[in-house]
Parts: C-alpha cells; sequence; structure tokens
C-alpha cells in the first residue's frame, strides 16, 4: 500500500473515532440532563406529599393543645330546634285553564359537536382523572371496610385506642387528649382522607367513610361518633360533639341549610345532629363546648361536584310504557348513597349527573324508539316517555 492511501486511511479512522467520541459524549450529556429533569420531578413531588402531610398533620402540635384546654372548660346546655320547609299554600278556587289555540312551530335541529370535532381541552374533561396518592404509605396491615359496595383497604390498628370512660365533658375531653397521641388513629384518618379525593366525595361522603371505618374499629356508637369527630377536625371540617345522658353525638356546621334535624345555634353557627345507628331517642337538651377547633373552619359540604366515584352495581325496577312492562337500569350503590341524605334545598339533588348504569339503561330502551324518526317525533316519544 502506498503511503498517500495509508495516510487517507489513518485519517477516516481518526474522523471515526473523533466522531463516535463526540456521540458518546452528548449521549452521556443528554443522559445526565434526562436523569437530572427527572430527579428533579421526583424531589418536587415528594416536597408537595411532605408540604400536604405536614399541613395535615399540624394541628397536632399547634392547635390541639389549645383546643384541648376548651374541652376541659365547663360544657353548655343546648335546647335542640327543628327547622321544616315552609309548604305554600293552596288557593282557595283551583285555577282554570283557558283553551288557546297552539300555534305549531317548526323545530330545528341545533348542531353539536361531535367527539370528533370537539376541541382538546373538553376531551380531556371527559376522561376520568387520574388518582394519586397524597400521603406516604401507610401500614401494609389492613382491614376491609364496605362503603357503599366499594372495598376500601384501611390500616388495622395494632395499638389499644382511646375509650371512652364517662358520657360528661371531662370524659370527651380525656378521650381527645389521647386521641391526639395516637398514631394509629391518624394513619386510619389519613387514608380515608386519601380515598375521598380519590373518589371525588364531597363533605357528606367524607364523613360517612370515617362512620363505616369507625366501625371496623370500635364496637361502642359514642366511641364510633368521638372517633369521627377527631378525625373531621383533622380533615379541618367545623363540627362538634355534644351529648346528654347516655350518647354522645356528632354535630356538624352544614354548608346548606337542612330540615327535619335538630339542631342547635353557636354564635353564627348552626349546628346539626347526625344521628348514629342506635342512637333513636334524642333529648331536646345536650350539652357541647362553646369554642372552635382552631383552624377547622370549612363547613361540611352537601354540595356535588362531581357524582362520587363508587364501584357499580346494576339493578332494575319494572314499569309501564304503552301498557308494555319497561325495565329500567339503575346503580343501586349510588341509591344506598343517597337514601340517609339530609333533607335539603331541591337544587341539591339536581346536581349529580345520571350514573353510567342509568345511562346505560336508558339508552338501550330509547334508542331503538327514536333511531329513524324525525326530530318531532322523537321529542314526542320522549315526552310521552317521561
Amino acid at each position: 500500500m502506498s503511503i498517500k492511501k495509508q495516510i487517507i486511511k489513518g485519517r477516516s479512522r481518526l474522523l471515526v473515532s473523533i466522531t463516535m467520541i463526540i456521540i458518546l459524549t452528548s449521549a452521556g450529556e443528554l443522559f445526565c440532563q434526562e436523569k437530572d429533569v427527572k430527579s428533579g420531578y421526583e424531589k418536587e413531588f415528594d416536597m408537595f406529599k411532605k408540604s400536604i402531610q405536614d399541613e395535615f398533620l399540624e394541628f397536632k402540635s399547634k392547635n390541639d393543645s389549645v383546643f384541648l384546654r376548651f374541652l376541659k372548660k365547663p360544657w353548655i346546655e343546648y335546647d335542640l330546634s327543628v327547622t321544616r320547609k315552609e309548604v305554600t299554600p293552596k288557593p282557595d278556587v283551583q285555577p282554570v285553564v283557558i283553551e288557546k289555540q297552539i300555534k305549531s312551530k317548526e323545530i330545528i335541529p341545533v348542531h353539536r359537536k361531535t367527539m370528533m370535532e370537539d376541541t382538546a381541552r373538553q376531551l380531556q374533561l371527559n376522561l376520568s382523572p387520574k388518582m394519586y396518592d397524597a400521603f406516604e404509605e401507610v401500614p401494609k396491615m389492613n382491614m376491609v371496610v364496605d362503603f357503599y359496595g366499594t372495598s376500601i383497604q384501611m390500616p388495622k390498628p395494632q395499638d389499644p385506642l382511646p375509650v371512652l370512660t364517662a358520657v360528661l365533658g371531662t370524659g370527651i375531653s380525656d378521650w381527645f387528649g389521647e386521641a391526639m397521641e395516637n398514631k394509629e388513629l391518624y394513619n386510619i384518618i389519613k387514608k380515608a382522607y386519601t380515598e375521598s379525593l380519590k373518589r371525588e366525595l364531597n363533605g357528606w361522603g367524607l364523613m360517612k367513610l370515617l362512620q363505616e371505618a369507625s366501625e371496623s374499629i370500635y364496637d361502642s356508637v359514642n366511641d364510633r361518633v368521638l372517633f369521627t369527630w377527631f378525625s373531621l377536625l383533622k380533615c379541618k371540617k367545623s363540627v362538634k360533639v355534644g351529648y346528654d345522658t347516655n350518647n354522645v353525638y356528632l354535630m356538624a356546621d352544614f354548608d346548606t341549610p337542612v330540615y327535619y334535624i335538630p339542631y342547635f345555634d353557636a354564635g353564627n353557627e348552626r349546628y346539626y345532629l347526625i344521628a348514629f345507628e342506635g342512637q333513636n331517642k334524642i333529648s331536646d337538651k345536650i350539652y357541647s363546648y362553646d369554642e372552635e377547633h382552631p383552624g377547622a373552619k370549612e363547613l361540611l359540604s352537601l354540595n356535588f361536584r362531581c357524582l362520587p366515584k363508587l364501584e357499580p352495581k346494576a339493578a332494575f325496577k319494572e314499569y309501564v310504557y304503552n301498557d308494555k312492562p319497561v325495565m329500567i337500569a339503575y346503580d343501586s350503590n349510588m341509591v344506598n348513597f343517597y337514601t340517609n341524605y339530609p333533607n335539603c334545598t331541591i337544587s341539591i339533588y339536581f346536581q349529580p349527573p345520571l350514573s353510567e348504569v342509568a345511562y346505560e339503561g336508558l339508552d338501550k330502551i330509547i334508542l331503538p324508539n327514536i333511531n329513524g324518526k324525525n326530530l318531532t317525533d322523537k321529542v314526542n316519544f320522549l315526552l310521552n316517555f317521561v
């Protein structure tokens, strides 16, 4: 081989080597940058989790000791009252309908965007929300809580829990003092609060979840009430407890008026009594404390932001349409959730949408009867069906 060819070959090898070095160096830098970015996100998320947890438990060191001093003061006797809905009186003379000739109007269909035509933002809203754990992992020793057909795992207590020794203000304050230092209770509360966020429960839903959890850890109804009260305080909800001769009652400050439930007024707030199972005979007077827990100012919400995310369970009810039986599907778990809902403003009940079970059941009945028909016939069918 000539010297010239050897020089050219050597230069080619050198060029390839330099190129490989540059590629490997760049890849390493990109990998490090990606790793640094990922590490940055992980650190940011860890800091976010810690900030939530620190905020969640800040009461223990800051507010609980102050509130405990309030509980040790003499409790006040309150008279319970009940608000009833105003009934509009019926007219003395029955109204008469004046028959008028109705002019027919042409129904012009309104074009609605299809899913493909819709915006990316709307498509994103149509998706189910992602579920994240806001707190660190709780102990693996679990108990299962049945929450309206949805099985939820909770950490099972291993150490003794606080127990009410006397149905008195002193007994309740002693219970609270022990609960302040009980890590087992905090683990359950954190898990329940996280599940309430995942399943998009309102304040009432959170309260019912804590109530169900209390039945798994306590036999006494009074202890169940105190656990639910203590837990709601930790979730910054405006609640109290009161007692009569034998029972301890949970009192809640709702975000909307409630009817046919005993209540008492404390300052500018109205606290409604939430009776637990077995609390049937309620006195006209109960004893409660005057002060509020510092920081627990959030009203217990009865409003719905969306439908609670519970496991569906289809059930059927028979109706008659055009002298023929029609089976209508519904979600029995959601029906059970609504069964014990407080009697409140009627607009509250229209906030949540129908369940997927109900939608699918209605589609099977309605769609075959309107497919291929003009808009007027479709409207007539729906009006007759409803």
